[in-house]
């Protein structure tokens, strides 16, 4: 193969510019676990007093990591959000528009809370 050219590009970032200003946001399900684990290995102080490399989160809120590694001290933020994702909806199979105030309009009716906007 002659002629042949390979190339690549590499861009260089400083990490503590890139983690420490941003916060990593996650949403689940309520009633759902996640174990979060640090990408980086070293020394590890979290926001909720645990030192392991990963915890679980089962709460809403933002949970921090103070990480001490070779090349200096890194802090990791996450925010976890819950929602409600069990709500299955029930759709009425007839309705009858005739100004008596019981099913006069066709909706779609949730078995939970939702804040619905119309």
């Amino acid at each position: 193969m002659e002629n042949c050219v390979l190339s690549d590009t590499v861009h260089v970032l400083d990490p503590e510019e890139i983690i420490e200003k941003q916060i990593i946001k996650y949403t689940l399900c309520k009633g759902e676990r996640f174990y979060l684990e640090i990408p980086l290995l070293g020394q590890y102080k979290w926001s909720t007093g645990e030192v392991t490399r990963t915890i679980e989160i089962s709460t809403a809120g933002v949970y921090s990591c103070e990480i001490v590694h070779p090349c200096g001290v890194f802090v990791i933020n996450y925010s976890f959000e819950f929602l409600e994702c069990d709500c299955e909806f029930y759709a009425p199979n007839v309705f009858s528009p005739n100004g008596d105030n019981l099913n006069d309009y066709f909706q779609l009716l949730p078995n939970c809370s939702l804040k619905i906007k119309y």
